[in-house]
């Protein structure tokens, strides 16, 4: 008895890999993405890191998870890059449809639905380029999920927001 299993896709470092529309059997590469040094997932978008500071995406857009100043509804198989992020050391998905970014002086711009943002004086849900978030400054680390979100600052203190972030002290 043999049990056949797929083939395993090789990844290739700095590239990102994704199962192709129409062939199921193996991801394809983004060819025009070659300096990506991390990669975040949405719900039906994605957005890569660039080596030089700039964040492109792809997906859907209908919420403006692209951060291309448009919230125009449709699918871009093509990375755009994100309008006003050009020194990004880290970025973080909301696993819902948006997207934020660390930036090299530590604060942090935001662009997308974020729906997990209503009630705390954050990013404006449906934002269409990267808008700075409010209140957040000295940002080393942060946490996302689609209810919510927390930094870490410089120091040691933790900053939280989102739906669910009343229930805490």
């Amino acid at each position: 008895l043999s049990i056949l299993r797929p083939p395993r896709a090789t990844l290739v470092p700095y590239t990102t890999r994704f199962r192709s529309k129409t062939d199921h059997s193996y991801a394809t590469t983004r060819t025009s993405i070659n300096t990506a040094s991390k990669v975040q997932i949405g719900f039906t978008s994605a957005c890569a890191l660039l080596s030089g500071g700039t964040v492109q995406c792809w997906g859907e857009n209908g919420k403006g998870e692209l951060g291309t100043g448009n919230t125009t509804p449709a699918t871009y198989t093509s990375p755009s890059t994100v309008a006003g992020l050009t020194t990004a050391t880290d970025l973080y998905a909301d696993q819902w449809e948006g997207y934020c970014a660390i930036l090299s002086d530590h604060t942090v711009k935001c662009w997308g639905q974020h729906d997990s943002s209503k009630g705390d004086g954050g990013v404006p849900r449906g934002t269409a380029i990267a808008a700075a978030f409010p209140g957040l400054s000295s940002v080393t680390e942060v946490a996302a999920t689609q209810e919510g979100q927390c930094a870490v600052i410089s120091g040691g203190t933790v900053k939280c927001w989102g739906s669910w972030a009343t229930y805490l002290d």
